[in-house]
């Protein structure tokens, strides 16, 4: 009887154990994810924004995030200043745009920070803010100085609603940055060497080559693997790789091409070639003609392609030559409107082969703080250097290439 007693009490305390444990045991620990820079909110004081970007190249990803980051910065922005606005008149209007768009280029990364996952893709997570206080002031002291009746912006958020400046769009998304990046591309050609004799040698163009390759994968958004050098390359070298660039790359891609070495215009069939290293004297056929690039630039899918070449008689690539402008078009229309352009170092003439083309423009790479440059604004930076310091006098170009595909936007150098 007193062994029976023992067996039973063991097995109800097996019961009592299994059957209270097993809600513990199906219970899960819940976990808490923390976003990195996901703290950082709008205050009283500050517009914030935060967003993320992911990307196999940790640059790019970076960049992917700020760009979101801002865009999400303007919109809270536009959203608050139009709140507070009141329209009168479009000129007006365009001001408070272009003052709010102005002070937008004052805000600052308040946090930063990257992680890789399995895939061996990289996210970043960056958090941007702007001031009110500053933004609010430099408004009101900016449209008082137009306007002595108009209405100072409100610096109380609580009395919001009883104050209003003049104007219905405080800031538009679609004017700050792009969206949308795709991968950077670039294909660097330097010849000096040529196998006739009856073209002369150049001493230049290898080392410029390298130059540009090593502040472009250094100090912008070209990843290594993605930019190809060929030195002293033959014709069919040449149109290789554009092969390959046209079966790769997709519509989001940018490209950058870049020439250094002999040039030649042919008046009678007024047309511009560039000189491979096989190329023979006086044999148009075995030279690479300005329309055979141009056909190129057509036909490789991307968004943005710029050509640069430093050689005589560069120019020939323009339908229309100086089509420099001086109107300040935001860099996320540039953007996202496709284009094809080209920068040389000279116009129809003949250019030193120890250019100065090269070095002012590497220096300007070199010396841009800019986030966002584009090609256009590059050469604004460093025409009048060349211009100055040439022997030849020569006139850097800046223009559309035209039947390539160009809808009016520009190539935008990403600073790293």
């Amino acid at each position: 009887m007193l062994q029976r007693i023992k067996i039973l009490t063991v097995y109800f305390t097996l019961c009592f154990l299994f059957i209270g444990t097993r809600p513990l045991i199906a219970q899960k620990k819940s976990t808490k994810i923390e976003i990195p820079c996901s703290n950082y909110m709008s205050d009283q004081n500050h517009y914030r924004a935060f967003e993320s970007g992911t990307s196999r190249n940790l640059s790019m990803a970076r960049s992917k995030a700020r760009i979101q980051a801002q865009n999400l910065l303007a919109s809270l922005v536009k959203s608050d200043i139009s709140s507070r606005t009141e329209l009168t008149e479009d000129s007006f209007n365009q001001s408070i745009v272009s003052k709010v768009q102005e002070e937008l280029r004052g805000m600052s990364v308040v946090c930063q920070e990257f992680t890789q996952n399995e895939k061996g893709e990289y996210n970043a997570y960056i958090a941007v803010e702007l001031p009110k206080e500053n933004l609010y002031k430099d408004l009101d002291s900016y449209f008082t100085k137009k306007d002595n009746t108009i209405k100072k912006v409100v610096h109380n958020n609580a009395s919001s609603n009883n104050e209003k400046l003049r104007g219905s769009d405080a800031v538009s998304t679609t004017n700050t940055v792009p969206t949308e990046i795709g991968t950077y591309h670039a294909l660097l050609i330097g010849i000096e060497d040529y196998d006739d004799t009856k073209i002369t040698n150049l001493d230049q163009p290898v080392d410029d080559t390298q130059q540009l390759y090593d502040v472009l994968t250094k100090n912008y958004a070209f990843n290594s693997k993605n930019v190809v050098v060929l030195k002293n390359p033959s014709k069919i070298g040449i149109t290789n790789e554009l092969d390959k660039l046209a079966n790769t790359l997709n519509k989001n891609d940018n490209l950058l091409i870049f020439y250094a070495g002999h040039g030649f215009w042919d008046e009678n069939f007024e047309q511009g070639y560039w000189l491979p290293s096989d190329a023979k004297k006086q044999m148009r056929g075995s030279y690479i003609s300005n329309s055979t690039i141009r056909d190129y630039m057509k036909g490789i899918p991307s968004q943005h392609i710029l050509l640069i070449t430093d050689a005589c008689f560069s120019g020939s690539i323009f339908k229309s030559r100086a089509a420099f402008s001086d109107e300040d078009t935001a860099i996320a229309q540039l953007y996202n409107a496709p284009s094809r352009v080209a920068i040389t170092s000279g116009t129809l003439t003949e250019v030193p082969d120890k250019s100065v083309f090269l070095d002012y423009l590497v220096k300007q790479l070199k010396q841009n703080e800019q986030q966002y440059l584009s090609a256009e604004q590059l050469f604004s930076k460093f025409k009048i250097a060349v211009m100055n310091n040439s022997r030849t006098k020569q006139i850097p170009q800046y223009g559309k290439v035209y039947n390539a595909g160009d809808e009016g936007g520009d190539f935008i150098f990403i600073k790293n």
